[in-house]
């Protein structure tokens, strides 16, 4: 029916077709721009828009979790899993290490909405990583969080290459897409460095001045957005600077993540010049597959990482 009617307005009107279409989404655009500045932000079925142009998961907002902690019986059950899953791959002669990636709204609150906004200050992750600090599992969590929230308003260092005209300081995720940026991937990369370099010595962090500035044209999985919407941040992207001709550090080790995008999208190619093999199995393959994997790359380290909203499924449950 509807094909129909656009095959008679072609065929019947003197008007450009072509510019007929784009003048209706131009419209289209502009309505929902004036609804948003005059009425505020609206919610649809799987994003929530918040303060300054923030987007968020609406599981994210909706299902938070600050109202819901964890009894001690499913922190038990949570801490088991992860002691279980550490001695299974230390068995093998591998050194096991988790990772939670904070959702954006874990740093970032103030840009929730006051009906998502809880009194509660912790959330599930909270949680549990305040109950691993009586136990010895707590040496296996690689803790982000805290380091992200030192500093969430980043100062860029002077010294980067590429700095010239661009802003000093930026934020550590994109407002309009659920990952961090490649500052936050950095300070997440610094932390890991540093854990992994108590046993490992041969690993160092790679300093922000063998980095190199660049600003991408968009960040957004929703790139109408980014042109409309004038909250959109700066998209800036932080690559190796190939004229300080970096050596691998330690051919020797090799590093298995186990998770997705939040470090191998941004990790990748600064991991691979401190591991002499860097390998990425994605969190969601079958557990038998990701064993046998595992086996047959014999790993000197694992990572497991994942999301804050995702954290549930990081356990093997042997």
């Amino acid at each position: 029916m509807l094909l129909k009617m656009i095959k008679n307005i072609k065929k019947n009107t003197n008007i450009n077709f072509y510019f007929f279409i784009s003048f209706l989404i131009f419209l289209s655009f502009v309505f929902g721009l004036v609804r948003i500045i005059f009425f505020g932000p609206f919610i649809s079925q799987k994003v929530n828009y918040g303060k300054d142009f923030w987007i968020y998961y609406e599981t994210d907002t909706h299902m938070y979790e600050y109202q819901k902690p964890l009894s001690n019986n499913e922190l038990e059950a949570m801490r088991t899993s992860l002691r279980q899953q550490r001695d299974y791959f230390n068995s093998q002669g591998i050194d096991y290490y988790w990772l939670v990636a904070p959702n954006s709204q874990s740093i970032y609150p103030e840009f929730l909405l006051d009906k998502f906004r809880s009194n509660k200050p912790n959330n599930r992750y909270d949680n549990f990583y305040s109950y691993l600090q009586s136990y010895p599992e707590k040496k296996i969590v690689i803790d982000v969080k805290e380091e992200l929230l030192k500093n969430k308003k980043y100062n860029i260092p002077s010294e980067i290459r590429g700095l010239e005209g661009s802003s000093s300081s930026t934020i550590l995720y994109y407002k309009q897409d659920i990952h961090w940026n490649y500052f936050g991937a950095y300070l997440a990369y610094s932390k890991i460095l540093n854990e992994l370099s108590e046993k490992h010595k041969c690993l160092k962090l790679l300093p922000i001045t063998d980095f190199e500035l660049k600003v991408a044209k968009s960040n957004s999985r929703l790139p109408v957005l980014k042109e409309i919407y004038p909250g959109s941040d700066i998209n800036y992207v932080l690559s190796i600077d190939d004229s300080k001709n970096i050596k691998i550090q330690c051919p020797e080790l090799k590093l298995v993540l186990v998770g997705d995008s939040m470090i191998a999208t941004y990790m990748k190619k600064w991991l691979r010049l401190n591991f002499g093999e860097f390998t990425v199995i994605h969190k969601s393959i079958p557990l038998k597959e990701k064993l046998r994997r595992i086996s047959e790359i014999k790993p000197d380290i694992i990572i497991e990482e994942g999301t804050e909203r995702g954290m549930q499924d990081m356990f093997y449950n042997f």
